[in-house]
């Protein structure tokens, strides 16, 4: 019995080293362990910092150049804009411009029409009243035609008699002249004018120049 207990006794003071040398292993594995967590988690902490710093610089660069082209789709707008405002105005011009045309037309066919009636007018009043005075030349005699004068007739003052239409433009094309000779219901009787060099004169109907002073 005594034995045994002896035994028994030595075999406990074998156990307890066993089982510290196994708590020591675990805190050894336990302390690894953390060792590596930590070390991976702050490997992996600093890889998503990596990425985050990455993906944060491209996000603003894509906003600046969002940014930039906001600012070019606004200045091309505003030049929009300001080509409508020239376009709008230059159409503006351009309808303005036809009317006055057709104002100007209108009161340049006027005044002609008004000089016309004046020359003849003149003419009816200046044999009327004798202030026609024929001068020592003989009377030209033109057939229904277009001529320039300085080259088929002389230049000068005539009275001119027919019994048609009678036209004078003057060097520029404006028309002097635009008359009906002749006794007949729309005709004006003889038509006293001058008529310069490079005058062109067109006659309806056989007409006579009669050169006055």
């Amino acid at each position: 019995m005594e034995i045994g207990n002896v035994n028994g006794e030595f075999g406990g003071m074998q156990a307890a080293p066993q089982s510290g040398k196994k708590k020591i292993i675990l805190v050894i594995a336990v302390l690894v362990g953390g060792l590596l967590v930590g070390t991976l988690c702050g490997y992996f902490a600093g890889v998503n910092a990596k990425i985050n710093a990455q993906l944060l610089a491209e996000r603003q660069a894509q906003d600046e150049q969002i940014n930039t082209k906001k600012e070019e789709l606004s200045n091309l707008e505003n030049e929009i804009k300001d080509k409508s405002g020239v376009i709008s105005a230059a159409k503006e011009y351009e309808t303005n411009k036809a009317t006055l045309d057709e104002k100007i037309a209108e009161k340049t066919s006027t005044v002609e029409n008004l000089d016309s009636q004046i020359s003849a007018k003149q003419s009816e009043l200046d044999i009327l009243t004798g202030n026609v005075v024929k001068a020592k030349s003989e009377p030209k005699v033109l057939p229904a035609g277009e001529y320039t004068v300085g080259v088929d007739i002389p230049a000068g003052r005539y009275s001119v008699s027919g019994s048609r239409n009678f036209f004078a433009w003057d060097k520029s094309g404006s028309l002097k002249v635009n008359t009906i000779l002749g006794n007949s219901s729309i005709g004006v009787g003889d038509y006293v004018c001058s008529l310069g060099d490079g005058y062109r004169i067109e006659c309806a109907a056989k007409t006579t120049f009669t050169p006055i002073q």
